[in-house]
């Protein structure tokens, strides 16, 4: 297995930024030594935030619009008129800067941005009542505010979709599964209480309409709420309150009898521009979106329903340069939870969801997600310097995820995922290759501190973990006697590469006779390929030890080895998708790219689950950083070992002047170390770093770059993200609200 390591590292690379920190820190010295007293002007930071929008959503044309049967709610107003400014819509879809080579020195002219602290939130879909209610109660108990709703019929069955955050706001109620008469008699209610409704939404249920509502106190805004109104209804509503200064905040579509029915909220509020439409096919939504795009409005609201035997869209956009944000629509349940996954991890958030269905078949989600961590700068940045570098290695796909501080902050996916161009995904899974040998590595130091194995225990002979086992095969691998030297080659010397033989260049032992079984390789390799040195004396890169190390992980457990380190290494790091690759196409794992060749590479002619230990893991990039920080000795995520002189020994090289430790190649910079390995396998590349300035990333791709140093890509890339400077204040490791949590006061629904 190729790993771009060979014998007698002394010279490691060091990245340019830990360069730039070095020479920054020598310069600050000799300012000192010089009495220099240097004084820096303050400079105003910058809050850039340009709107981000979507064209992989579908959009809307201009309609007629509904009327209310619904009495209207009317309260004294003080507002002016805004409905009958012109209308200007956008949505942004950022084109990608491809930056020079000279990644820093393009990167750091751009102006230090405003630290941001994003709203804790969280989402569901696909709820039944009964889930809802349970929901609904959990996050009201941990400070959070319903800030949307949808409820749709699935299969028949009643759903609900909803999202919660912790924003600060007004005292507010909320009620779902209503009757058209619930509803009214709650709007009457809730008006007696002094509240206002801020959204509704209709749905059909076993052919009757249902709603679900919330409500805030009010603000002596004037409001009118209308529901169950017809298209000419409510295109005749639409034409009076607009004339009368209101403006639509809020529309909802859905059926009732098979015909298309609108409930709607209006009021007197001062605001942007805006501009709604209704009645639209997915391709007129489409269309409509795109006319929108070329301007500054950005989507509000978007309501999805089923009428007149066709999926229809309703929509409110408003003139708005904020946050980034992207829409979607017509998405499945699977492509939603692709697309809600792959946004969250950028930092974006849902702002509005719609579920929808004709009543028989699956569920499908119009969506808008908001980004208020990062601004459109920085997500054009990182995209600049991720698909600069896809494009320079040509790699079908690059994925990388990035972790500060022990916070996951960002991570995203570039590319195809196979040959029929499907999109690679942030949690799609990559031969990780030569990557697998520090979770190799891990697995081993978790059972010295459990007192089950010590660095110097012997691997063979009589005293070995392994013993005599592999002299005992069939003679058919040759009667000769095991070689010299071989009982006395340690633990420590499979995790450092200091076994004496067996390296990984010229014939690879780990990948000759791919007919043969794994206990019969080793059988082969003992008796066939006698060490070139004596153990613990030179360095010399082995996938064929790391192979060992997994037997020996499976003499001391009595388990196999992929289930031992899964339980005990991986679910204790909160990683539950890893597996051992196959070996084939059709034995990939359904999250699992496909790899393409380079030059004569044959991604799936290798026995890749052979070498399990040695490089058969597969994994997102997001759970190889989620596998660093648990193993980085930093205090800010508990690390996997119990003992903190585990991680000092983990990262110390063999040797001084070496490069490799224990399962890693290190570097000692100052009072602190960083450390890092990567992979290389027809087919795949890999890299996993975790540096002296609380940085681990990871980088993942479905091809092997001809260069002899996949470093150098992901070297590229954390140098250029890192002139960010500030990141959010959020962890996206975080399986419910991706924010840190400060309760605030809210009040319940139901």
């Amino acid at each position: 297995m190729e790993s771009g390591h060979y014998t007698n590292l002394r010279f490691p690379k060091v990245p340019s930024f830990v360069r730039k920190q070095l020479v920054i820190a020598a310069f600050a010295f000799c300012l000192a030594m010089l009495c220099v007293a240097p004084s820096f002007a303050g400079k105003d930071s910058l809050d850039m935030t340009v709107p981000v929008g979507s064209r992989l959503g579908k959009i809307l044309t201009p309609g007629s619009g509904p009327t209310g049967i619904s009495p209207a709610r009317v309260s004294s107003s003080l507002d002016e008129d805004y409905s009958a400014k012109n209308y200007r819509l956008k949505t942004w879809l950022p084109t990608f800067r491809i930056l020079s080579d000279h990644v820093d020195s393009t990167l750091r002219k751009m102006p230090p941005l405003k630290p941001r602290t994003p709203i804790p939130w969280v989402a569901r879909q696909g709820l039944s009542a009964q889930e809802y209610q349970a929901a609904f109660d959990r996050w009201l108990q941990a400070g959070y505010r319903l800030k949307y709703v949808s409820g749709y019929e699935s299969g028949g069955e009643e759903r609900f979709a909803a999202i919660w955050d912790q924003s600060t706001g007004p005292e507010w109620t909320a009620r779902y599964g209503m009757s058209s008469e619930d509803y009214q008699r709650e709007l009457e209610a809730q008006r007696n209480r002094g509240f206002r409704p801020v959204l509704v939404n209709g749905y059909t249920l076993k052919g009757t309409d249902r709603y679900v509502a919330i409500w805030e106190k009010d603000s002596g805004v004037e409001w009118i709420a209308r529901h169950g109104l017809t298209s000419s209804q409510y295109q005749q509503e639409f034409d009076q309150h607009f004339a009368q200064g209101y403006r639509l905040v809020h529309i909802s579509g859905y059926a009732v009898g098979g015909e298309p029915r609108y409930a709607t909220i209006w009021d007197k509020s001062e605001g942007p521009q805006w501009i709604a439409r209704y009645g639209m096919s997915s391709k007129e939504y489409q269309f409509e979106f795109d006319e929108r795009a070329a301007s500054d409005y950005r989507l509000k609201t978007v309501s999805g329903y089923y009428a007149d035997g066709q999926y229809l869209y309703a929509a409110i956009w408003e003139q708005d340069k904020g946050d980034p944000w992207i829409a979607r629509h017509g998405l499945s349940p699977e492509e939603y939870q692709l697309q809600f996954d792959d946004l969250r991890y950028q930092g974006y958030r849902p702002v509005g969801i719609s579920g929808y269905s004709d009543g028989r078949n699956s569920e499908q989600y119009a969506a808008i997600w908001r980004n208020d961590a990062y601004s459109f700068e920085e997500l054009s940045l990182i995209d600049g310097i991720v698909e600069q570098a896809r494009k320079k290695w040509e790699l079908p796909a690059i994925s990388f995820a990035v972790a500060k501080d022990g916070r996951l902050v960002f991570a995203k996916a570039y590319g195809f995922a196979d040959a029929s161009g499907n999109p690679v995904h942030a949690n799609s899974l990559f031969r990780i290759a030569s990557l697998s040998k520090p979770i190799t590595s891990a697995a081993v130091l978790r059972l010295i501190e459990d007192g089950k194995l010590r660095l110097s225990d012997r691997v063979f002979g009589p005293d070995g973990i392994l013993g005599t086992d592999y002299s005992r095969l069939p003679a058919i691998f040759g009667g000769s006697p095991l070689p010299p030297y071989l009982d006395r080659i340690t633990i420590k010397d499979l995790l450092q590469h200091t076994s004496g033989g067996w390296p990984n260049r010229d014939e690879d032992p780990m990948y000759q006779h791919p007919e043969f079984s794994r206990d019969a390789l080793i059988a082969w390799t003992l008796r066939t390929r006698p060490l070139d040195n004596i153990p613990g004396t030179m360095f010399a890169y082995s996938n064929f030890g790391y192979c060992l190390l997994g037997r020996v992980i499976e003499r001391v457990t009595g388990q196999t080895y992929e289930g031992w380190v899964r339980d005990n290494i991986l679910t204790a790091a909160g990683i539950s998708d890893m597996a051992i690759a196959g070996n084939t196409l059709e034995a990939k794992s359904p999250r699992e790219v496909s790899y393409f060749a380079a030059d004569d590479d044959a991604p799936y002619e290798i026995d890749i689950h052979r070498a399990d230990s040695a490089g058969g893991w597969i994994a997102s990039a997001i759970d190889l950083v989620r596998f660093g920080v648990r193993t980085d000795g930093l205090p800010t995520k508990p690390d996997l070992f119990q003992d903190p002189d585990t991680v000092t020994r983990m990262t110390t090289p063999w040797r001084e002047g070496e490069g490799y430790a224990l399962g890693w190649e290190a570097l000692k910079i100052g009072q602190d170390s960083q450390w890092w390995h990567d992979g290389k396998l027809p087919g795949t590349s890999s890299f996993l770093e975790r540096t002296f300035n609380g940085y681990v990333f990871a980088v993942v791709a479905n091809s092997r770059d001809l260069d002899p140093d996949f470093r150098v890509m992901g070297y590229k890339i954390l140098d250029g993200i890192d002139a960010i400077g500030f990141w959010p204040d959020l962890d996206l490791f975080n399986e419910f609200s991706p924010y840190r949590m400060t309760p605030i006061m809210s009040r319940p629904a139901f």
